[in-house]
């Protein structure tokens, strides 16, 4: 029996040799675990036989194995997507779906942006119409219009005639005048 030292440039290992002739090429190595081949130069691949799962990539290591997850994946084998929307990404009652790798926020009403957190200033969008003034309330998602003369309604868009038959203020046969600023004055009849 011979004891060998045999060296590469990634490893030292000691192997035992025996020189009978019965054997090919007169000699045969008992390897130390985790290598083969007949002078014992082979690394034997864990990787083969391991649990990863496709998931991830399995890195060989001397008589075992590490898997190394993908993005978006955890657990000893890889097996177990991450859930983004534990750490409660999303702001300001945001709904959080949780995807590959990341995750959706579903603002709600008067939030914007990837996580919600952006105020949506609601008088951007030119909501209230006819020259009316939008004025951003602090109630996130509303908004007023103060509407321009002869204009009524939540964003200004229903016509107003103060002399008109249904808002007439004049009383007792009356003429209603109607002022460029939008409102109106009565002319009594002569002699009354």
């Amino acid at each position: 029996m011979v004891s060998v030292s045999n060296s590469n440039w990634l490893m030292k290992r000691e192997v035992t040799c025996h020189l009978d002739l019965p054997v090919v090429d007169g000699f045969y190595c008992l390897c130390n675990p985790g290598y083969a081949g007949l002078r014992c130069e082979q690394d034997i691949d864990d990787c083969m036989n391991s649990l990863c799962s496709s998931n991830s990539i399995c890195r060989d290591l001397h008589l075992s194995y590490e898997c190394v997850c993908h993005s978006g994946w955890e657990g000893e084998f890889c097996q177990r997507e991450i859930d983004e929307c534990l750490s409660q990404p999303c702001k300001n009652n945001a709904t959080c779906t949780d995807l590959l790798n990341s995750y959706k926020c579903l603002c709600s009403l008067g939030w914007t942006g990837v996580d919600c957190a952006e105020d949506v200033d609601e008088c951007d969008s030119g909501p209230c119409l006819n020259g009316a003034q939008c004025q951003e309330s602090d109630v996130p998602g509303e908004f007023s219009c103060t509407c321009a003369p002869f204009f009524s309604g939540p964003l200004c868009n229903h016509p107003y005639d103060p002399c008109d038959p249904l808002h007439n203020p004049c009383l007792h046969n009356s003429t209603c005048l109607t002022h460029s600023n939008g409102t109106a004055s009565c002319r009594c009849p002569a002699g009354e």
